[in-house]
């Protein structure tokens, strides 16, 4: 018969914390990504604007 493990439950703690960002932070860089490979035709002023955007985020992502 199964017994129930004694080690503490992992559905809490950090570990439930990293579901939610693995999601988020997967989108955000595989949409910087995309943009480094194929970057549009407004020059650098739109990279630039890009990374401000994605800056604003960070406190989000932290927190």
């Amino acid at each position: 018969m199964a017994e129930w493990s004694k080690a503490p439950d992992s559905s809490s703690g950090p570990r439930e914390r990293a579901w939610v960002q693995i999601p988020l932070l997967t989108f955000l860089f595989s949409n910087f990504s995309w943009f480094l490979f194929f970057p549009s035709n407004d020059g650098p002023y739109h990279r630039f604007f890009f990374v401000f955007h994605l800056l604003k985020l960070v406190p989000i992502l932290l927190f």
